[in-house]
């Protein structure tokens, strides 16, 4: 069987960056050099180049969680500070994923996007933006903690935290 496929997958990369004050023009052309290929200084773009198309592909963006600062943004933030970039407080990179299938008209449901986009990422350390990222900030409050009695309760209590919380694969773990 032979299988040709014109297109199927665009990818790009997406610096999110966080700024205390605007930047120069001069700023800007640090900010790009760093940020740039060497080989191929005008990739570097402002707006994004994949756009999606309905019915015939789909764009998924994927990038660190928000709630915490990488070892990426750490040492970016540190190049950019080292070059007089000291407004730049967090610098996150993310992954735009084009993916387009050969039948134009089809649709699919939310479950194969979800299945789709669930395989390009680790849930631990990632997650799927469904709109571009226009602030680090997130509007949630912190749950309140609570005590789990293991010693007393044993499997059973890690398995109602682990309802509780989503299904997080503790029960696996215990299993195991």
């Amino acid at each position: 069987m032979l299988l040709v496929c014109e297109r199927s997958l665009d990818t790009e990369l997406c610096f999110n960056v966080e700024i205390s004050s605007e930047l120069t023009r001069s700023d800007r052309e640090k900010l790009a050099w760093i940020l740039g290929t060497p080989f191929d200084p005008h990739s570097l773009r402002i707006t994004s180049h994949l756009t999606e198309v309905e019915r015939s592909s789909l764009l998924v963006e994927i990038g660190p969680r928000l709630n915490f600062s990488t070892a990426f943004s750490s040492n970016a933030v540190s190049i950019c500070s080292s070059v007089g970039l000291h407004q730049v407080r967090r610098l996150e990179v993310s992954t735009r994923y084009l993916i387009h299938w050969e039948q134009v008209g089809l649709a699919i449901g939310a479950d194969i996007e979800n299945k789709l986009s669930s395989a390009l990422y680790d849930r631990m350390t990632q997650c799927r933006y469904l709109s571009p990222v226009d602030s680090f900030q997130l509007d949630i409050a912190p749950q309140p903690w609570y005590e789990v009695d293991v010693m007393g309760r044993g499997r059973a209590a890690l398995q109602e935290v682990d309802s509780h919380l989503g299904n997080t694969g503790l029960t696996a773990t215990i299993t195991w």
